[in-house]
């Protein structure tokens, strides 16, 4: 069978609601009228392990997947591009909070009372623009890379993905 990055995120999705409808039906299972036909807890609860073992597998599934395809940017392959992604995404923000920053008119980090010596930027705000302007870049970068890459079919075997699954 044929999989891509994004079927197996719809299908994770899929089973993920599904186990979330059937825990809020859980507490309610507990306590019964006896007029009321409700499904008991032990069944409720075997559906929602059986949703958590076809969650567990698909992220086992995604796993293998991410390794299998390449981005073509740096040689990574999907997984490390996702990985690394975090990383800039945090630096990004870093960046960008200095840029966008504001005057604090109480304490004063950058003086020291005792003789008045003040700290000094080590970059300007032009310096530091452009800084986020590279890691905005490779940011882009990285988030088209994995967004081609999720779209490319790999081919999986019945052992690598259960197709009851999907």
């Amino acid at each position: 069978m044929k999989l891509t990055g994004y079927g197996i995120q719809t299908a994770l999705r899929n089973w993920k609601s599904q186990r979330d409808l059937l825990q809020a039906l859980f507490s309610d299972s507990l306590k019964v009228f006896p007029d009321e036909k409700k499904e008991h807890p032990k069944e409720l609860n075997w559906k929602i392990m059986a949703a958590e073992d076809a969650i567990a597998q698909l992220q086992n599934v995604q796993i293998v997947y991410n390794q299998k395809v390449h981005t073509g940017v740096e040689g990574c392959s999907l997984m490390l591009a996702i990985r690394m992604l975090g990383g800039f995404v945090r630096s990004e923000q870093r960046w960008k909070s200095e840029v966008v920053k504001k005057e604090d008119y109480g304490f004063r980090s950058d003086v020291r009372s005792a003789d008045e010596v003040r700290s000094v930027p080590q970059m300007s705000t032009q310096e530091i623009g452009e800084e986020l302007k590279k890691t905005s870049s490779k940011v882009t970068l990285f988030r088209q890379a994995i967004a081609e890459a999720n779209a490319t079919e790999v081919e999986f075997n019945d052992y690598e993905m259960p197709t009851e699954l999907f």
